[in-house]
Parts: C-alpha cells; sequence; structure tokens
C-alpha cells in the first residue's frame, strides 16, 4: 500500500523534500547571520572606541573617542580647562588662596589637589591620578622640545595620553577650538575662541598704531624688594612686547635679579609688581613711599606703578594662562589710555561671566584693583 501511495505521489514527495531542504539550508544561514551580528558590532563599537588626534606639537596620539575625565600637567592648563569644561576635571595642581577660591564654586574648589609636572618642583602624584583614571591629560604651554619630552615622559610613567596644547597668547583661540572637539563641547569652545579671537585682534591693531620710539618702557619687578625681573627672552614678560610695550629689561637670559642703582638707570617709564604671595601690596608701598631709593624714577614721579591684577588668577603671569586675554586688556588700557579707551569694569564684568560663569560683586573690584 505504502508501495502504491509511493510510487503515485513520487514527484509531490520529492518536490516536498527538496523544499524542506531549502528552507533547513536557508535558517541555518541565517542563524550564522544573525550569531555574527552581535560580533559585527562589537567590532566596530571597538573601532569607535578609541581613535588618533595629532596635538600641538605634530604627535599622534591614541585617546578614547569619548573624554569625560581630564587631569592638566600645570596650571596654565587647569585655567585653560576649568574655562572650558569644570565638569571635566579631576583636580588641581595646587592649593587656592582664600581670594582666589570666592570666584570659584565650592564643587570645583573642592577638587583633589594632584600636583604638577610644569615649574622647577615636580609634584604629580601619580599615584592618586590614576586611582582618578583620567581619560587624557593635556600639557599646556611652549611647543618646544623640552616641552615635548616632558609630555612623552608624563606619557610613559602615568600609562595615560597626554596632548601637547599650545599655550602661547596667539593661538589661545586655536587651543580651545582644538580641546572642544576632543571633549565635545564645541559650541562653548567657540564661544571662548571667539573671545580671544577678538582681544588678539585688538592688541594687534593698538601695536600697529603705537609708534616706534614713543613706546611706553617698562620695568616688571617681582619678589619681597621687587627687584627680580623678567627679560625680554622669557614667557613671563612677552606681554609687554605683544601690546607694543618695551621691557627694560632687554637680555639676561629669561628670570634674573636686578639691583635698584640698574632700575634708576633703566629709569623706566612704568613700573609693574607681580607676585601671588601677596607681598605686591607691600612692594608698592615700599616703592611710592616717601625718601625711597625709587623716588626719582619717572614712573615714580608721574605715579605709574601699578599691581598686576591676580584674581582668581594672574592676569600676566604665575602662571602665563588665558587669563591674559583680560590682562591684556587691562595692560593696554594702562599703558595706553589713549589708544585703547576702554572701560576696564565692564570688560572684566564681561570676561568673569563668560569665562568663569561668575557675576562681579562690587565688593569684587576692589579686591581685584586693590582698591
Amino acid at each position: 500500500m505504502l508501495r502504491k501511495f509511493y510510487l503515485k505521489n513520487k514527484h509531490w514527495i520529492a518536490s516536498t523534500f527538496v523544499l524542506l531542504l531549502v528552507i533547513i539550508l536557508m535558517a541555518g544561514c541565517g542563524s550564522r547571520e544573525t550569531s555574527s551580528e552581535p560580533g559585527n558590532s562589537k567590532q566596530e563599537n571597538n573601532e569607535l572606541e578609541t581613535h588618533i588626534v595629532t596635538d600641538h606639537a605634530g604627535r599622534e596620539v591614541e585617546i578614547p573617542a569619548k573624554v569625560e575625565k581630564v587631569f592638566a600637567t600645570g596650571p596654565i592648563g587647569s585655567i585653560f580647562l576649568y574655562t572650558l569644561a569644570p565638569e571635566k576635571m579631576i583636580g588641581w595642581n595646587n592649593e587656592f588662596s582664600d581670594s582666589a577660591r570666592e570666584f570659584i564654586p565650592e564643587e570645583y574648589a573642592n577638587l583633589p589637589v594632584l600636583g604638577r609636572w610644569a615649574g622647577a618642583d615636580v609634584t604629580g602624584n601619580v599615584e592618586e591620578i590614576l586611582k582618578l583614571a583620567p581619560d587624557i591629560m593635556i600639557n599646556v604651554g611652549s611647543i618646544t622640545q623640552e616641552w615635548v619630552d616632558l609630555t612623552d615622559q608624563i606619557q610613559e610613567q602615568t600609562g595615560i595620553p597626554v596632548l601637547n596644547i599650545d599655550g602661547s597668547f596667539f593661538e589661545i583661540a586655536n587651543s580651545y577650538g582644538f580641546l572642544a572637539d576632543i571633549l565635545g563641547v564645541e559650541e562653548r569652545g567657540s564661544l571662548l575662541a571667539a573671545y580671544a579671537t577678538d582681544v588678539i585682534k585688538s592688541i594687534e591693531d593698538l601695536r600697529e598704531r603705537v609708534e616706534t620710539g614713543t613706546q611706553r618702557t617698562v620695568y616688571y619687578g617681582s619678589g619681597e624688594q621687587g627687584l627680580s625681573t623678567s627679560s625680554r627672552e622669557s614667557i613671563n614678560a612677552e606681554m609687554l612686547e605683544i601690546i607694543g610695550a618695551k621691557n627694560v629689561a632687554e637680555s639676561g637670559g629669561g628670570n634674573m635679579e636686578v639691583t635698584i642703582e640698574q632700575i634708576i638707570t633703566w629709569n623706566p617709564d612704568v613700573i609693574l609688581i607681580s607676585d601671588t604671595s601677596g607681598a605686591e601690596r607691600k612692594v608698592y608701598q615700599m616703592i611710592t613711599a616717601e625718601d625711597s631709593p625709587w623716588e626719582n624714577i619717572a614712573a615714580v614721579n608721574n605715579n605709574r606703578v601699578y599691581t598686576i591684577p591676580n584674581l582668581p588668577f594672574d592676569w600676566i603671569n604665575r602662571p602665563p594662562s588665558v587669563m591674559r586675554l583680560i590682562g591684556a586688556k587691562w595692560l593696554a588700557h594702562t599703558l595706553y589710555p589713549d589708544l585703547y579707551p576702554i572701560d576696564i569694569r565692564d570688560e572684566v564684568k564681561e570676561f568673569m561671566k563668560l569665562f568663569f560663569n561668575y557675576e562681579l560683586k562690587v565688593d569684587d573690584f576692589e579686591k581685584i584693583f586693590h582698591e
């Protein structure tokens, strides 16, 4: 009976068998394709987890595609990072002064102090930094071979990707754009870069209008006696040349000690006092006191002795950070009020609101300008 059924329906049975075989094969292929999808997605995700960026020293550095935590190797970088993306900071390089704390929200001011690699003393706490696991570190400063070597050294020491970022005054706008892209805060970066571009253009315009021979000569003093200075070769005093002034300490290999006799010989039009230790007011009072050995210098006779504002951080140097943007405006107006007429209070208000998200109060001006 089965034989008769088979003979009668053999073509139908064969067709059905072939169809079932095809379905099984297709199901197998589909199953293999489906099972491979997670693997493909994982591979694609792995490819997107990191990417290569070229930093300002031309170094190719592999960094995470999404950067959430950052540490700066020195104060220049920390101030730069704080003004751009404070929520991504894991710590500072040194303690704040009580005066500076007033301008920084507690949640950020209380971030841990993790040391630094910039400066004479290396205090970077590698163990603590690794515990906080930053995605990247940034080394902001001059793009010199010495600085690049330091970056390589820090990266090797910590195992964390470290980026060189140009900290020079004329590259501030580009540097904001560079780091903003990496951190995913492009809109914020564009705002800060636009401000920096406008300041730099205004200073370049001023320099063109300052005629040779009419430049203000400036002595830039620091230290407890005001007898430490920085020559033209030093980044500490470069803002003088940038705004069209002339540093009386023409040479000397950077930072140096001088005598009052030398300063009298230079006879500067303007004296600037810089010192973040709080000694600057004492130095100012000493220089401008009656019967002071400084009294016959032109700057003292003409009441052109100024202490450099340093809140929340120094406006010119110590460190030479993005504070130099408002510092350049203050210095240009102080030295050339007719050529650079601005309301410095309005300018400081705008700067502090944009860069520090801080609304200045009336008594803040007294602290900033030592009024």
